[in-house]
């Protein structure tokens, strides 16, 4: 009966008219969420990608200032705004605001996104899985970390896709189709992987394994065609990011810098000597427990009968796993570039499942056996889907920021100092006079008393304070901020009319008085001539 309808599904409607379907619903909830936080620009690594780009368009200069990132996506977000101001001009409209660079530029990483999900369908028909390759793609499309990274303009997304293609070309290399050719390929794709971040670079390993997994010798690994791809994939890493090639010692800096943040970055720490678990739990919650049993059993399926496409779809996973997980900080947002992979690969373990069903039990046994397969699959996709939705729903609520925001510059006395650590309000210098303490700034700064007002978010104290037993000297020094000043307001989210971090403003001792006083000079009565 179930095999009835999906035959009588195929017949109506094709496979690929189906990804098309999906593609076009995946990218209209990935652009439904790129106005999330604007006008206000809250992210804290967008800038560092829209901040460069647009100073390329002003100097002139291809130089984006610095290798805190390569230089891909910075590139392309300057190629969107540069369009964005060409059409603009031709219109005869204002000069674009920064929140347009920033819904256009998160409108790119969408559509990117989008087209991992159709890499991730083409890599479970390469291992395999062609009946359920659309499968791969649906479990890629409502998982909410894909999702949520999907809206935002960071390097995760544009690795993913680029992470994704060298994935399927190294499939093509697993299949048989290993000429020169394919390898160059492969390896042009891993290039433009580390040149949209670094780690993404580690997908080269791909190309390795599947080359050694015929045989390992001194022979293969000095093979022309593995050479070919690993000059092929140095060659597109300098093309995306070329100032590599001219300040080597400056990139090689930077790369020690972004080492040392995976070591130590206070807040982001897990409490152990690795990350592992930190990624699995990442993993469950936004991919989901009944897709990663899947991928497993696609994993083991391909390591009895293609040995060369499970070192492609299972060792990079187990390889980038075994690398980010090493590092004692955690950034879940990591974990993105493993769900193309892992999705076709869940592809591959309800397929395998679903014809190992029909062997014991009879009709019945086997009808019983792809339903409860059926049952697992739909939990998983709508426990994922439901988050997915929440999380859309909540980037669209008005931003507890922006309430905070609107707040301070209605009620605050004019010329007021304030104080803001990370996660707080953008206010900008006019009525008001701020100071940006950056990360952890109330515990991290001195002369605190030298400001009226304070304000903190739990974006930043709330990794300390809600972990004394992991940061014990951070969470004693905020609850002490906390204790000596007054707090006078407060915004919580409700996650009804809004969304966001909780937003504290406390009001200083010495700010109290600052404050009483420029109150009574303004409303004492004007001199007697």
């Amino acid at each position: 009966m179930i095999g009835a309808m999906f035959e009588g599904i195929k017949g109506r409607v094709s496979g690929r008219q189906l990804l098309a379907l999906l593609l076009l619903a995946a990218l209209l909830a990935r652009v439904a969420g790129a106005r999330w936080g604007l006008p206000l620009l809250l992210h804290p690594d967008e800038n560092k990608l829209i901040d460069p780009a647009l100073r390329m368009l002003d100097s002139g200069s291809a130089h984006p200032g610095g290798f805190l990132y390569p230089s891909f996506y910075i590139y392309a977000q300057a190629a969107v705004a540069g369009l964005l101001r060409g059409l603009s001009a031709l219109g005869g409209r204002a000069a674009p605001e920064m929140a347009d660079y920033y819904w256009w530029g998160r409108a790119l990483t969408a559509a990117l996104g989008t087209a991992t999900l159709a890499l991730a369908w083409a890599c479970a028909r390469a291992a395999g899985a062609r009946a359920w390759s659309l499968l791969a793609a649906a479990l890629v499309a409502v998982s909410v970390l894909h999702l949520g990274q999907s809206m935002l303009i960071t390097t995760d997304m544009p690795a993913t896709l680029w992470v994704s293609a060298c994935l399927l070309a190294c499939l093509r290399v697993a299949r048989g189709h290993d000429a020169v050719r394919d390898y160059l390929l492969a390896g042009a794709m891993a290039g433009l992987a580390a040149g949209s971040k670094y780690n993404g670079g580690l997908v080269a390993l791909a190309l390795v394994a599947v080359h050694l997994s015929r045989g390992f010798s001194l022979t293969a690994l000095f093979d022309r065609r593995l050479l070919a791809g690993g000059a092929a994939a140095m060659a597109a890493f300098l093309v995306s990011t070329p100032y590599a090639l001219v300040e080597p010692g400056e990139l090689w800096r930077f790369l020690v810098l972004q080492s040392d943040a995976y070591t130590q970055h206070p807040g982001a720490g897990t409490g152990a000597a690795t990350s592992y678990a930190a990624y699995w739990a990442t993993l469950l919650r936004k991919f989901g427990g009944p897709q990663l049993l899947l991928a497993g059993i696609g994993a083991a399926a391909l390591c009895t009968r293609a040995r060369s496409t499970a070192a492609v779809l299972g060792g990079f996973p187990l390889l980038y796993f075994a690398f980010m997980g090493a590092y004692p900080v955690h950034f879940e947002r990591n974990a993105v570039v493993l769900l193309p992979a892992l999705g076709a690969l869940a592809a591959v373990g309800a397929a395998t499942a679903w014809q190992a069903s029909a062997k014991p039990g009879g009709t019945r046994g086997a009808m019983l056996l792809r339903g409860l397969l059926l049952l697992v699959l739909v939990v998983g996709a709508w426990q994922q889907a439901s988050r997915s939705a929440a999380h859309l729903r909540l980037a669209r609520l008005p931003d507890t920021r922006l309430l905070a925001m609107n707040w301070m510059q209605q009620n605050l006395p004019r010329r007021s100092t304030v104080a803001l650590e990370h996660y707080t309000p953008p206010l900008a210098a006019g009525r008001l006079w701020p100071t940006r303490l950056g990360y952890g700034g109330l515990v991290r700064s001195g002369g605190l008393a030298g400001f009226d007002y304070l304000v903190a978010s739990s974006g930043d104290y709330g990794r300390f304070v809600n972990h004394p037993e992991r940061y014990p000297e951070q969470a004693a020094a905020y609850q002490r901020v906390f204790a000596s000043n007054e707090l006078v307001k407060v915004f919580r989210p409700d996650w009804q009319s809004s969304s966001g971090p909780e937003i504290r403003v406390y009001l200083t001792p010495g700010g109290s008085r600052r404050v009483e006083r420029r109150l009574r000079r303004r409303s004492a009565p004007p001199s007697a001539p």
